[in-house]
């Protein structure tokens, strides 16, 4: 068969086939054609030598902010996802039902990253550095909600949008429920797509409490921001809260969202040494959180939990497999099978010193770190760059 990319001699992990041996990869037509050691190489094939370094099925990072220029806080799709390994991300509530059409134009019709959409399930919503729409007490106003325009615009974009999201915002301290909660499940329920929840802290507005937050959701929700410092899995005794526990053995899906602020190893490694581990790892990057940290990457999150002691091929699973099941693209993405997009992330797997934190703890951690190499994105071999200005930049050109 002729190839027009081998990537030799790779460790290849699939966590969906049960994959882990040192193997080459066929890439044939923009399609995954082969797996197999010695595979043939001709005299116009591309070849990659990957030796030493993991071939993973194309990253899936879902939850971004991927809206560049507007609001001061989203950032470049590309710049995120194929520069630094990450070949699908999804874009998780930057912009409202009535924002969407702008933002499959703009954004998701100019990047080399494939992008899905969870809108946010208001008419007008903008996701943006001084928090805005919920300043001026938007997702409190019934009259910028409608049932029918989110399920039309559902209707007219379900190739790109794979749920919706909300914040579980209360007016006071102490509410049992929370109407923009109620909203999102009456648009969940109609549309039959997971609903992604902000967990936690907010900005202006008091939020429901986690434990009622859980007990709401369904098989397929999506709860992000677990680890938080403030509002988060466990209760003041540092106990997992068994709204949670319920909640997982139900299929709700417990996201990381690590965010600027989203994220905290002590809770993490609290809630880890109970059981309660992840179901997908994300980034919740934004224009800050990318290029200065405490983010950087996804990758750089994924490295988080190797320190908190996950293991590879599991933190593999969480941004490949597991994260395509999440949002409905099991059968497309999230594996290396034969015939699959040739979608795939090549990852240095670097023995070091590295500094890790979380935005509070800074530590100094011997291990191995997960760098981005190469993406192949369909096909096309893109080489891995950090931002300029990114903290973590010298590590890909010292390679």
């Amino acid at each position: 068969m002729l190839f027009e990319l081998v990537i030799k001699n790779g460790r290849v992990i699939d966590p969906s086939q049960g994959l882990d041996e040192v193997l080459d990869v066929g890439v044939s037509e923009g399609k995954i054609a082969a797996l197999k050691a010695d595979l043939e190489v001709l005299p116009d094939t591309q070849v990659l030598d990957a030796t030493g370094m993991l071939v993973t099925p194309g990253l899936i990072d879902i939850h971004v902010h991927a809206s560049e220029h507007v609001g001061g806080f989203n950032v470049n799709a590309d710049t995120v996802g194929v520069k630094m390994g990450v070949t699908t991300v999804v874009d998780a509530g930057s912009c409202g039902v009535l924002g969407f059409p702008g933002f499959r134009k703009l954004v998701a019709g100019n990047a080399v990253t494939r992008i899905y959409h969870i809108p946010n399930v208001y008419l007008v919503y903008q996701a943006s550095a001084d928090f805005i729409t919920l300043k001026i007490g938007a997702v409190f106003a019934k009259e910028n909600f409608s049932l029918s325009k989110a399920v039309k615009l559902f209707e007219e974009n379900s190739d790109i949008i794979v749920g919706f999201k909300c914040i579980a915002a209360t007016k006071v301290s102490g509410e049992t429920e929370s109407m923009p909660l109620n909203y999102g499940k009456q648009i969940s329920r109609a549309t039959n797509l997971p609903l992604t929840v902000h967990l936690g802290w907010l900005p202006f507005y008091s939020w429901l409490a986690p434990r009622l937050v859980f007990q709401q959701l369904e098989a397929r929700d999506i709860v992000t921001h677990v680890y938080r410092r403030v509002g988060n899995v466990l209760d003041e005794a540092g106990r997992v809260l068994p709204e949670v526990l319920a909640a997982r053995d139900r299929g709700v899906v417990l996201d990381v969202g690590h965010g600027t602020g989203d994220f905290d190893f002590e809770v993490a490694k609290r809630a880890l040494d109970q059981g309660v581990k992840p179901d997908t790892i994300s980034g919740d990057i934004t224009n800050d959180s990318c290029v200065t940290g405490p983010v950087f990457s996804l990758t750089e999150t994924m490295t988080k939990f190797l320190y908190l002691g996950l293991p590879l091929n599991e933190v593999l699973a969480m941004t490949t497999c597991n994260a395509a099941r999440a949002i409905g693209r099991e059968a497309q993405l999230g594996s290396l099978a034969v015939g699959r997009e040739g979608d795939i992330s090549i990852l240095n797997y670097r023995e070091g010193l590295w500094k890790l934190t979380d935005g509070i703890h800074h530590l100094r951690w011997e291990g191995r770190k997960l760098i981005p190499q190469w993406t192949i994105r369909a096909g096309q071999v893109i080489p891995c760059q950090y931002p300029t200005k990114s903290l973590r930049q010298e590590e890909l050109i010292s390679l």
